[in-house]
């Protein structure tokens, strides 16, 4: 049997922190999990010391080889203005990482306070909060953005708003239902029945059990809000055209997509991974909190 093992009866729990349970822990994480760990330090390298990774320097003009296709020298190709695109995509790694986090940071606060409000607040509360989602749920995520991104102008904080106001909704209805799930349960009725204070029932039971999920769907939403900030960004509705986010990217870029493509494939490419592997990282960590996966040795 391997050392790694899910759900067998044979098997022996090591204990946490022993070289044993981290030599374990390390071969229960596929293949592929770890490639998109390796990726996913890359762009943070990206995003906190670019020029770590940056072949030149993004500002960098060389008329003589603008519109440059994919080499040795320029691995992303060079842009109308001979600038290297590989290093303008390193460039605008912080931007669009600080997007998807922060954005997805406060679509679950707010989503938090939503859910706690619909599932624990009571009847009326829960008929309240459940018409404001609804009414949410009824704009498509891009076009609630982008009422909010026109009544309020373009700009980077904006578009942080109007993406985590577009995702929340869908944390909070999920949180609502766990918490409702949570809240009839066996146990949370056995610490009634010996009297706990229902505070203590909502904080060591009914919380910490319902917010479980949302450790996991943090993780698979950056990658979705860094999606939807690039496609406002792409529609021209996002930051600056100077500013260095991959939507900001594809949006300069779509003049020359017959004579260029690599200015669009580019940006679009390492959205795509990213997404991907924050959305592989996610879905594992999300096996694990829910017990599809036990690190032991049998």
């Amino acid at each position: 049997m391997s050392a790694t093992t899910v759900g067998y009866d044979d098997c022996v729990e090591l204990p946490f922190g022993s070289a044993a349970y981290w030599k374990a822990f390390a071969k229960s994480i596929p293949v592929g999990v770890w490639i998109a760990i390796v990726l996913v330090t890359l762009f943070v390298i990206a995003a906190v010391a670019p020029g770590v990774l940056e072949s030149q320097s993004p500002a960098a003009q060389d008329l003589t080889s603008s519109l440059g296709a994919p080499s040795l020298s320029h691995l992303f190709g060079t842009d109308q203005l001979g600038r290297d695109e590989f290093s303008r995509v390193v460039a605008g790694t912080g931007q669009s990482v600080i997007i998807g986090l922060v954005a997805t940071g406060i679509a679950v606060v707010a989503a938090i306070a939503l859910g706690l409000a619909a599932g624990l607040g009571g009847r009326w509360a829960d008929a309240i909060v459940s018409r404001l989602l609804e009414v949410l749920f009824s704009f498509p995520i891009l076009l609630l953005a982008l009422l909010i991104l026109t009544i309020f102008g373009a700009s980077l904080s904006t578009e942080i708003a109007a993406v985590a106001i577009g995702t929340a909704p869908g944390y909070a209805r999920m949180l609502r239902g766990q918490l409702v799930a949570v809240r009839d349960a066996g146990y949370v009725e056995a610490a009634r029945a010996v009297g706990h204070p229902y505070g203590r029932i909502v904080s060591q039971h009914i919380f910490p059990n319902a917010i479980r999920p949302l450790v996991s769907l943090y993780t698979l939403g950056i990658g979705q809000s860094v999606i939807w900030a690039s496609g406002l960004s792409f529609l021209g509705v996002g930051p600056p055209p100077n500013s260095p986010d991959w939507g900001t990217l594809l949006y300069a870029g779509r003049d020359y997509v017959s004579a260029a493509w690599w200015l669009e494939v580019a940006p679009g490419f390492v959205i795509v991974v990213l997404a991907v592997s924050v959305t592989v990282i996610g879905r594992h960590l999300q096996d694990r909190l829910e017990g599809r996966v036990r690190v032991s040795a049998g």
